[in-house]
């Protein structure tokens, strides 16, 4: 299974989800995802440093992706961590993303990609942080994955390892309250069907039993 996973800003500075979630993957089966990330609230701390806005996100950003590395790493998770906007991977002229179908294809089988929402800006010939479900939606469109996950936002989410939980959700249908309290806040973006999922039913993928289609 070729997947997308996106851990969001939330999760991004939860060191026992994000230690729950390499070793999920370290658990899998016969899978080839792409991590895509963004920035966490150590944006903010970097920026009570100081730091100028922009250029602590794209600190915060880079410094992510080289610890989520490392701790995929003790984990025993191969993985090729990378920004967006490096060997023009994914740039962005103004209008719309082009992307290096290659590079993002091409990596060896049970080998995962980390890849950054830094992408290269055209116009300027500098990274910026690139919205973190715009760019999914395009991932997901660009590159015909299986399956986007993204991870709910309760820590243990009872709905989905409910023997008689719905299948497939329709996101238009969703109860307000549920979407507040399960899907990340800067997710609610997604315009492409995903699936709702936890660290734990993450393990058994490429089993989709305990998780939920939302389209």
């Amino acid at each position: 299974m070729n997947y997308l996973a996106i851990l969001d800003y939330e999760h991004l500075d939860n060191a026992i989800f994000l230690k729950s979630f390499a070793e999920a993957i370290a658990a899998q089966n016969n899978t080839r995802g792409i991590i895509l990330h963004g920035d966490s609230q150590y944006t903010d701390r970097l920026i009570q440093t100081g730091m100028l806005s922009d250029e602590a996100r794209l600190r915060s950003i880079k410094d992510l992706n080289h610890r989520l590395v490392s701790l995929m790493a003790d984990s025993g998770v191969a993985v090729v961590g990378v920004n967006a906007y490096q060997r023009n991977i994914i740039s962005y002229n103004g209008s719309a993303l082009k992307f290096d179908r290659n590079f993002l294809t091409k990596f060896p089988a049970g080998t995962h990609l980390l890849l950054s929402n830094l992408v290269d800006d055209e116009r300027n010939q500098k990274p910026i942080a690139y919205n973190l479900a715009g760019l999914a939606n395009n991932l997901f469109n660009e590159l015909e994955l299986d399956e986007i996950f993204i991870f709910s936002a309760k820590e243990a989410d009872e709905i989905i390892t409910q023997p008689s939980k719905p299948e497939v959700f329709n996101y238009d249908e969703l109860d307000e309250n549920f979407k507040d309290t399960s899907l990340p806040e800067d997710l609610h973006d997604l315009a492409v069907p995903f699936r709702l999922t936890t660290t734990r039913s993450f393990r058994e993928i490429p089993n989709l039993a305990d998780t939920i289609l939302i389209r």
